[in-house]
């Protein structure tokens, strides 16, 4: 009997300890964690890590935020503190997981223009160095058009000293030294459709009307 009273004494004790390590390294990992994020300090993530915190609709985030530079907090650990707003370690977790999401789309948002612009280009050809006079915007007379008069080759810009051959205005850029490349059809199409002009139609920007009619007859008073 006494054995066996010994040995749930020593389940229930090996049980209490088992459970405080859990604790212990549960905290170790949160403050690990925290500590990786630095919500305190000043670089560019730190920073957006209080915005996010900032703008949570969880009010635990927000606590938690305004308790990292409250005087009575200046000693306490990161972890300690996230406790205090009773958030858990997989709270927290998802939450910077949500953010870093969020910040994800906002950078995606903010390409957008340049993404499109980009893709209009491709799409009337880029403009690149003229490949047939490597953007001088001259070529030299050789060949057998050489011994024609100057006066029947069009753009004749006569001859350089040191130089045999004589020039005449590049005829493929007309002298400005550049071409455009053929359009790329398919960043047309993905153009036109992100214009809403040809095939899916959920890419086009819906244009919300309101009826203000409805709501000037709505307020007007019953005179009945």
């Amino acid at each position: 009997m006494k054995a066996t009273e010994s040995q749930a004494v020593g389940r229930r004790i090996a049980t209490r300890e088992l459970c405080s390590a859990r604790r212990d390294w549960h905290q170790l990992a949160l403050n690990a964690f925290l500590t990786a994020l630095d919500p305190r300090g000043e670089s560019k993530e730190s920073k957006a890590i209080r915005f996010s915190l900032a703008c949570s609709r969880d009010i635990r985030f927000p606590e938690f935020l305004e308790r990292l530079y409250q005087p009575r907090y200046r000693r306490w650990s990161l972890a300690a503190i996230v406790k205090s707003c009773d958030i858990s370690l997989g709270e927290f977790l998802a939450f910077w997981q949500n953010a870093q999401v969020e910040r994800a789309i906002a950078i995606a948002y903010r390409a957008a223009p340049a993404v499109v612009a980009a893709k209009v280009s491709a799409a009337l050809g880029r403009e690149v160095v003229c490949n047939r006079c490597d953007g001088l915007g001259w070529v030299e007379i050789v060949g057998i058009a050489a011994l024609a008069p100057p006066d029947m080759i069009p753009g004749y810009l006569g001859r350089v000293p040191g130089h045999s051959a004589a020039r005449r205005t590049c005829p493929k850029c007309d002298g400005s030294g550049k071409m455009r490349e053929p359009p790329n059809l398919r960043a047309c199409e993905k153009v036109l459709e992100i214009a809403g002009l040809i095939g899916r139609r959920s890419a086009v920007r819906q244009v919300i009307t309101y009826d203000y009619g409805s709501e000037l007859r709505d307020a007007e008073p019953d005179h009945h």
